[in-house]
């Protein structure tokens, strides 16, 4: 059985929305680049020319941040930490340029291709781990299964064009492949599926870096193996969504990173629901899943979504702005950082229709447990109607790795909140589970609010202004009007 469609089933979650639209329009929160991101970046990457060229040496990049003990101290840091101030984050998004860049030359030992080569019988003649690479021009209709070890790399205008009917680009294959600096457009792989995926073999530590992946049916990238890393790259106007990811049901996907990349306008004409799976990207079973410095805009459906049993999850550092059904979602799922993300101004009418749905960071059935939390602190959030801020929901949803999905353990503290022209933030339930309220160890607190709307904050089945939630036992530490958040570069 095609793996795409023996875990459609898995991937796909309902969603119970009410009646109500409204538009909303807000000004852009723009991000400001430090000096030191750039010396990050070059040291990440290396430079050619005296200039930052991600990913451009066939040696792989290595991941930016420190994998397994970035996320375990940003668990430590997030559990320490609460109690203090809002702390803006000095830049968010890619660190390094993105898409294909120029001045790249092949190395000395690479295998030649061309447009009118026969790509696959030079492939099929050479042994694992060859480098290869492409001259500028258009190769058509062109799939490959890559041997262990084996480096793809384009030089500027090698693109791989699918005509509209192939399928992959790139399928399967061995582990330790890279895939670089192409562009990658116009193929057509069924929904819930990629022209660039290691699902099939379940091949790990691939690295796809500074691709430009556009125009494609479904998703831009799809990964399943463990140690994928897809970085720097351009993934824009797909079908479906920018990237998908799994590790569940049979399959790897632990430490998998999706970063410094920009993923926009994906789903562009709505074609795929995203209460199914469509938006900037969906990942789903993963452990120790890393989402960080994206730039995540514009998509027809939530920013960066996690759903069915991801645990041990980080989205850090992400700009996610102007998707049409959510900025960060966090779905039937465990333990997780969001933190030092700029998210703002995340919904349309088409898509968000009432009840808290649509939040900017929006936590449904999903918990800590066995000690661990959901910690969602340092955030910059702008909501609008007809979206919403921090939002918790709880649903019955079944249960899942770790027992009955429900909303436990969650703790939204030291975020800045601006709902100053509409949105609500809280916690609500439609199954009749109180315990969201008062046994399962939410809270709210230390959070700073510009300004909002009257009775903008829901809990325990009713609604009010910030005293009266504070009455409620949330945000007994919470502030409005907090010259904090009037900080924040705009």
């Amino acid at each position: 059985m095609n793996h795409v469609n023996s875990l459609q089933a898995t991937r796909t979650a309902s969603r119970r929305p009410a009646p109500d639209q409204f538009r909303c329009v807000r000004p852009l929160l723009l991000c400001v680049v430090f000096t030191s991101q750039i010396a990050h970046a070059q040291m990440a990457f290396g430079t050619v020319n005296g200039k930052v060229q991600s990913a451009l040496s066939v040696t792989p990049p290595q991941r930016v941040d420190s994998d397994t003990a970035h996320i375990q101290a940003g668990h430590a840091n997030a559990q320490s930490g609460r109690g203090k101030d809002f702390d803006p984050p000095s830049f968010v998004g890619p660190r390094v340029p993105v898409g294909p860049q120029k001045g790249l030359s092949c190395p000395f030992s690479a295998v030649l291709l061309h447009p009118t080569d026969s790509v696959n019988t030079i492939v099929a003649h050479h042994p694992a781990g060859t480098t290869y690479c492409f001259a500028p021009g258009t190769y058509t209709s062109l799939q490959i299964t890559p041997k262990s070890g084996d480096r793809y790399v384009g030089q500027p205008g090698a693109t791989l064009d699918g005509g509209g009917t192939a399928i992959h680009a790139f399928l399967g294959g061995g582990d330790n492949v890279m895939i670089q600096n192409l562009v990658i457009q116009n193929y057509n792989a069924p929904i819930q599926d990629a022209p660039v995926s290691n699902c099939a073999s379940q091949s790990s530590n691939w690295i796809i870096a500074n691709n430009e992946i556009a125009r494609n049916g479904n998703a831009g990238v799809l990964v399943c193996g463990s140690g994928t890393h897809v970085v720097a790259n351009y993934l824009h106007d797909n079908v479906e969504e920018g990237y998908a990811c799994t590790g569940g049901r049979g399959f790897g996907g632990s430490n998998i990173s999706i970063t410094d990349n920009e993923i926009a306008h994906n789903n562009p004409t709505g074609a795929v629901d995203p209460q199914f799976e469509a938006g900037g990207g969906k990942c789903t079973g993963t452990t120790n899943l890393v989402t960080s410095y994206n730039y995540v805009h514009d998509n027809h459906g939530p920013g960066i979504w996690t759903d069915i049993d991801n645990q041990t999850t980080d989205v850090e550092f992400n700009r996610v702005e102007n998707n049409w059904s959510g900025g960060i979602f966090h779905e039937i799922s465990w333990d997780a950082v969001i933190a030092h993300n700029l998210v703002h101004n995340n919904a349309n009418a088409l898509y968000c229709t009432g009840w808290l749905w649509c939040g900017e960071i929006q936590i449904a059935a999903s918990g800590g447990v066995n000690e661990k939390t959901v910690e969602i602190f340092n955030n910059a959030i702008t909501s609008a109607p007809p979206g919403n801020g921090l939002v918790l929901i709880q649903q019955e949803r079944g249960t899942g790795l770790y027992g009955t999905h429900l909303v436990q353990n969650v703790h939204f503290h030291e975020n800045c909140v601006d709902m100053s022209a509409g949105g609500n933030t809280g916690g609500v339930t439609d199954n009749g589970d109180n315990g969201l309220f008062s046994t399962q160890g939410n809270t709210f607190n230390y959070d700073e609010y510009t300004s909002y709307v009257a009775s903008a904050f829901w809990w325990n089945n009713s609604t009010g202004n910030l005293p009266w939630f504070q009455s409620q036992g949330q945000e007994l530490n919470g502030e409005q009007n907090a010259t904090h958040c009037l900080s924040i570069p705009l």
